[in-house]
């Protein structure tokens, strides 16, 4: 090996150190008021100082994990049917596991229902208990850094890391799909559900957006990465339409269902 040779492997390495140092990671749970786990909650961050978007979908225990983040301050949004949007402002360091407990407020469905008088005293109590009880354990809606040794201490959430770790390595996969993933009703479902948004279609915004999409052996997404963004409008519009109202049949190996991905390009288009 040349000593030319010798420094470009040596000065590659040190790129991509600097690439993988310069990520972070955000974990965490999505509950109710009660406490309750919500699964199917897309837990998104919108850069404010980096062009980066990405988002997690909870899974049935209520925890999401987001890898290979971007250091930088982002806006992180929670939202799930039936529940209003949460949103806070975070920072995410290099190297630096971020855990995020998030609770939702009150569904409007169950607000609806009002209870007897005789019994608001009593759920008012067990709800006083319920916190009481969460905060001695979780820091709800704060942002903390965490060691990656506290993780193991969660088998939910570490549970749900690894699963997030094995999409990761997906590319890194020499192992092919008989059967790619199948997008249920193809791209032009999902036209057919895009609403433009009034504010981008008033100020003639235009825009080609383009997400990675990782899908479970169940069919189910777990993450997704905007590969291009475009107007935050238009992300937002497709991460919402993506998660829910994109069905889809996972790619398969010999007949067996695996973890995979797809890209998904839409485009904004006035005529």
């Amino acid at each position: 090996m040349t000593n030319r040779t010798t420094y470009l492997f040596i000065a590659l390495c040190f790129v991509a150190t600097n690439i993988a140092l310069a990520q972070g990671r955000v974990i965490g749970r999505v509950v109710d008021e009660r406490g309750e786990p919500v699964g199917g909650a897309t837990v998104s961050l919108i850069g404010k100082n980096v062009a980066v978007t990405q988002a997690a979908i909870s899974n049935g225990q209520g925890y999401y994990v987001l890898l290979g983040v971007q250091e930088g301050g982002y806006e992180m949004r929670v939202k799930r049917k039936g529940y209003p949007e949460w949103k806070s402002e975070i920072a995410v360091v290099a190297s630096v596991t971020k855990r995020m407990d998030i609770k939702l407020g009150e569904s409007p469905d169950v607000a609806l229902k009002a209870s007897p008088a005789s019994d608001r005293e009593k759920n008012k109590q067990q709800e006083q208990q319920q916190q009481q009880q969460a905060s001695e354990s979780i820091q709800y809606n704060v942002a903390r850094d965490i060691e990656v040794s506290a993780i193991a201490s969660d088998a939910g959430l570490l549970s749900a890391l690894r699963s997030a770790e094995e999409f990761a390595k997906i590319e890194e996969s020499v192992a092919v799909p008989d059967k790619e993933i199948e997008l249920v009703g193809g791209i032009e479902s999902l036209y057919k559900k895009i609403i433009y948004p009034f504010v981008a279609e008033r100020a003639r915004i235009e825009g080609q957006v383009v997400a990675k999409v990782y899908v479970d052996e169940s069919g189910y997404i777990t993450q997704i990465s905007l590969v291009k963004s475009a107007h935050p409008l238009l992300n937002a519009e497709v991460l919402r339409v993506i998660t829910e109202d994109a069905k889809f049949i996972p790619a398969s190996i010999k007949g067996k269902p695996v973890k995979s991905a797809m890209i998904i390009p839409i485009r904004f288009s006035l005529k």
